[in-house]
């Protein structure tokens, strides 16, 4: 399965990404469009024996060349504001989790604690959808 990549400006791919922890063996699957692609076994996850409190959605860069920590060229995303908006800006759709049950719940607005430490750099922008589902918009071209 090869996934396409997106066009500026032009025809936008999605791909359905789902991590879900397995009920018997405890590993968590990676599933793309529902196939299941490879898992974690979960020895190596001692603080998620129980599940999750937290799921976190996001961009991040690295570079390497020792920056101390200040932000970079590097471009997160796309390399554009979320202001731009679809067909420029990358984005993250129909934002859910798995709760304790095994079922699926959207996410509300009012229950993320968003985080831009560098927003001239690199930022989000929420969405609300026609049908209720919350999306975001994230990126950006990095700083001189």
């Amino acid at each position: 399965m090869a996934l396409q990549p997106s066009v500026y400006q032009g025809v936008q791919y999605e791909f359905v990404l789902q991590i879900e922890k397995d009920q018997q063996s405890g590993n968590y699957w990676l599933y793309i469009y529902g196939t299941a692609i490879g898992y974690w076994p979960s020895s190596i996850f001692n603080s998620l024996q129980q599940g999750a409190d937290t799921v976190e959605w996001g961009g991040e860069i690295y570079d390497s060349s020792g920056s101390d920590g200040f932000h970079t060229l590097t471009q997160m995303g796309s390399g554009y504001f979320p202001s731009q908006g679809y067909g420029i800006a990358s984005y993250v759709r129909n934002l859910t989790y798995i709760d304790s049950s095994y079922n699926v719940v959207p996410v509300s607005r009012s229950s993320l604690q968003a985080y831009a430490p560098a927003p001239n750099c690199y930022n989000y922008q929420f969405e609300q959808s026609p049908d209720g589902s919350l999306s975001f918009f994230y990126g950006g071209p990095g700083c001189n």
